[in-house]
């Protein structure tokens, strides 16, 4: 796990409680491409809306930091995610550095 952490690989679930409008920052991350699940809730402070939201690791400060622009009271949180079975998550496309270092480990027969 810390690893994974680390490398930023995996995906993670990221949920939004907000009592401010939700909707600037709700179109701002289906802009960017991500799935994003709004519910309308009643808090113990009254009425809020729950966004979900599947990220890849890598994309969370980017996530995070649309989420303290749009609705800097919100309050958060980010789960582990080990296995999803449908939905729309952002594919990640591996950097270029790390398709060369791939490379590095390919093995070769020797004579050839």
């Amino acid at each position: 796990m810390i690893l994974e952490a680390k490398l930023s690989l995996g995906l993670v679930a990221v949920r939004v409680i907000t009592r401010k409008g939700a909707e600037e920052l709700i179109n701002h991350l289906r802009w960017e491409g991500y799935g994003v699940t709004d519910v309308p809730a009643h808090g113990a402070q009254g009425d809020v809306h729950v966004i979900f939201t599947i990220v890849q690791r890598s994309d969370l400060q980017k996530v995070v930091k649309a989420v303290k622009e749009y609705n800097p009271n919100a309050f958060y949180s980010v789960e582990d995610i080990r296995e999803i079975s449908h939905g729309v998550v952002p594919k990640r496309t591996p950097p270029a550095f790390s398709r060369k270092a791939l490379r590095l480990f390919r093995f070769q027969r020797k004579g050839k």
